[in-house]
């Protein structure tokens, strides 16, 4: 169902799955308060933010898309809070269009979740003993904070959503991976597959031992596991109903040879740019530059001249 529910807000385009590491020096801190938990979403929704935008221009400024879900636990099952994200490989514009993007920047995305992270946890903290791990996480952590976001290796979209699905639907440990429970002797034996490694590593822990590394893993009472951030927030539901219905029509369009701007405008937007709302059909007879402009755009010009309608593709 709730495989389902995200399928229905992403848009028929190319994603990518993401990960937002903490790195260890901070992860006490979210363990004791774990308000913090808000703050991780918000610095990595503030990075996205800021690295899509930047991949656009002043003018034309965009919207990331992207869904974020929390998981807290790794392999051995200890507490290393990171957040999945599943990333539409583009923006939206501020006209409402979809512009795709082939590249993320990834010293962005990892300076800015550093800045964005640490900046969130010392507002929050509001202590002198942070001020020093912060200092020091820029000193240690030269390169930015660990992301991962590789292009994705899945066919489709909605193999991408079942994949990220599993990390909220899964306990924190599969049966299969507990070998045996001694209740004479007390302790649980179960393994891991090493992710460096590659090689199975059997644990002894004692029943307490045991349920107390489950415990922690509980998320807090109505804390939501799944957030939506730019287009796919509901804010942005008639927004995106319309990009979903564009994205998912056939963009011959874009594909064939326009030769004319007033072809690309009418097979782009349905409005024919040059007909007058009496009928009549617009001609160009003539431009005119205030004193000074016309040297500033003078290659502009040569490049988009209306008046020998060279195709305005090369341009866009």
């Amino acid at each position: 169902q709730l495989s389902d529910s995200i399928s229905s807000k992403l848009f028929d385009c190319p994603h990518r799955h993401g990960v937002f590491t903490v790195p260890e020096p901070l992860r006490p801190y979210f363990q004791k308060d774990r308000s913090l938990l808000h703050e991780l979403f918000g610095a990595v929704e503030d990075t996205l933010h800021y690295v899509i935008r930047k991949a656009g221009t002043k003018q034309d400024e965009l919207i990331p898309c992207a869904v974020l879900t929390l998981h807290t636990f790794g392999r051995p099952l200890h507490w290393i809070p990171h957040i999945h994200v599943l990333l539409a490989q583009g923006g939206v514009r501020k006209c409402g269009s979809f512009k795709p993007l082939k590249h993320i920047h990834y010293d962005s995305l990892r300076f800015s979740f550093q800045k964005q992270l640490l900046d969130r946890m010392a507002a929050k903290l509001d202590s002198a003993d942070f001020k020093k791990v912060k200092s020091q996480c820029y000193r240690d952590y030269s390169d930015g904070f660990y992301i991962y976001c590789p292009p994705s290796s899945h066919q489709s979209t909605q193999d991408d959503v079942d994949y990220i699905i599993r990390y909220i639907g899964r306990p924190v440990i599969a049966q299969s991976r507990i070998e045996d429970y001694n209740y004479d002797l007390n302790f649980v034996w179960w393994h891991y597959i090493d992710h460096q490694m590659k090689e199975r590593v059997d644990v002894f822990d004692s029943t307490v031992d045991f349920m107390k590394k489950l415990i922690v893993h509980i998320p807090d009472e109505n804390f939501k596991m799944v957030r939506y951030l730019g287009a796919y927030t509901s804010r942005k539901r008639k927004l995106s109903a319309c990009i979903r219905k564009m994205l998912s029509q056939p963009r011959a369009w874009i594909r064939k040879k326009l030769t004319t701007y007033r072809e690309f405008r009418k097979e782009s937007t349905g409005i024919d740019p040059l007909l007058c709302p009496c009928g009549h059909v617009m001609e160009f007879v003539e431009s005119f530059f205030p004193s000074g402009l016309e040297v500033k755009i003078n290659e502009t010009w040569k490049l988009y001249d209306w008046h020998n309608e060279l195709d305005p593709l090369q341009v866009y």
